[in-house]
């Protein structure tokens, strides 16, 4: 296996956040990309905080897996990483991946395929579906998810990402208390946890 730390998914997905995100920065999209990207099915998975990794097996010469790698502790506490089949993806989570041959990221469904192969774990499911007639309200509805609590962890999720496979978007919303978080290499370094399954039965 091969893992390159890279801005490589960024390049290709032009991924943004989405224009009323807390945290802007530079890298946002207007509110015509936003609508194009809210239009028709739309995928919506916890955001992830790691280093976000290319990954090539052997397997699959022409496949790109993109992981967060979760080891190490950035401003997120995770305590129950899942342990993957295949050893090569331990402390990864594989949120996307990218058919070279087709210059695309494959569908959700797709996804799950290859996750059932090499037994490798996905960001949680927030939504799937017409995101526009499930809310009036967008804005709230997409806060609102973001609100909810880490499904890897004991604290509040980072935000969302969401995903309009049909027409290759991407955009994020990242909650207002990781705005001005302190980068992880300049705090003192700590190891998230794998979910080993000892906790699942306290009472």
């Amino acid at each position: 296996m091969k893992a390159d730390k890279t801005n490589l998914f960024k390049q290709i997905s032009g991924i943004l956040r989405v224009p009323f995100s807390p945290q802007k920065g530079k890298r946002v999209m207007d509110e015509k990309n936003f609508q194009e990207l809210i239009t028709g099915e739309v995928v919506i998975e916890e955001k992830l905080d790691g280093d976000t990794y290319c990954i090539e097996i052997e397997e699959e010469p022409d496949i790109y897996f993109f992981g967060e790698y979760l080891k190490i502790k950035h401003s997120i506490t995770y305590d129950k990483i899942p342990i993957p089949n295949d050893n090569r993806f331990l402390w990864y989570v594989i949120f996307d991946v990218y058919d070279k041959k087709d210059k695309r990221f494959i569908s959700l469904e797709e996804k799950r395929e290859y996750s059932e192969i090499y037994g490798f774990a996905t960001p949680p499911l927030l939504f799937k579906g017409d995101i526009r007639e499930k809310s009036g309200n967008l804005e709230q509805f997409i806060r609102c998810l973001a609100r909810n609590k880490c499904n890897l962890g004991p604290g509040l999720m980072e935000g969302v990402v969401i995903k309009n496979y049909k027409k290759q978007l991407f955009g994020k919303y990242i909650n207002e208390e990781f705005r001005f978080e302190i980068h992880w290499r300049n705090k003192i370094i700590e190891e998230n946890r794998l979910d080993t399954g000892k906790d699942k039965n306290k009472a």
